[in-house]
């Protein structure tokens, strides 16, 4: 497993141009990572995590304009079905499945949105300073795996909705109100 862990890093890296680093089965970095949000490893840091450092390690991909990507993360059935009533039927953009049951839905980075826990019941955004897991880690409750069909490259990546973008910016406005109200 962990020479195909090196060699999905290494895809990520060379052919999708995302700035990846090591994670633990507990989805921490196994590195100080607030680096990787400004520039990307190189091929021989990927090789030195995964080839020797850090064999069995967890593949982060980290999010914002680093790697031009927004993951829309679906974590609850009830927030799955709160975003199908919102998504057009028509859109389609990488999607993979996570071991707790949930989705994230690979985006187009979108300037100007960080990370939104719970933007919508269920549903966060991570974005510029954060990062997702991507296949094929996996923890004790299973793997992260690419839905059958899905290939990742930034062409195949789509925008956000606007009525799901609408709705993350709503709850970055409430929570930034509130936070004022309450210092």
């Amino acid at each position: 497993m962990e020479d195909k862990k090196l060699q999905s890093a290494l895809y990520y890296l060379n052919h999708c141009n995302f700035s990846i680093i090591p994670c633990k089965e507990d989805k921490k970095p196994w590195i100080k990572w607030e680096q990787y949000q400004k520039e990307k490893p190189t091929e021989a840091q990927v090789k030195e995590w995964w080839g020797k450092q850090f064999k069995f390690a967890n593949i982060g991909i980290v999010t914002g304009a680093i790697s031009g990507l927004t993951v829309l993360d679906v974590d609850t059935k009830e927030g799955m079905d709160k975003l199908n009533a919102l998504l057009p039927d028509s859109w389609l953009t990488p999607t993979v499945d996570t071991p707790g049951r949930g989705v994230h839905f690979y985006c187009k980075y979108e300037d100007g949105i960080g990370n939104s826990v719970r933007f919508m019941d269920g549903c966060d955004i991570r974005s510029e300073g954060g990062y997702v897991i991507a296949p094929p880690s996996s923890d004790a409750r299973g793997k992260w795996e690419w839905r059958d069909g899905c290939k990742i490259t930034k062409l195949a990546l789509n925008s956000l909705p606007l009525n799901i973008l609408q709705l993350i910016l709503i709850a970055r406005a409430r929570s930034y109100i509130y936070r004022q109200n309450f210092r």
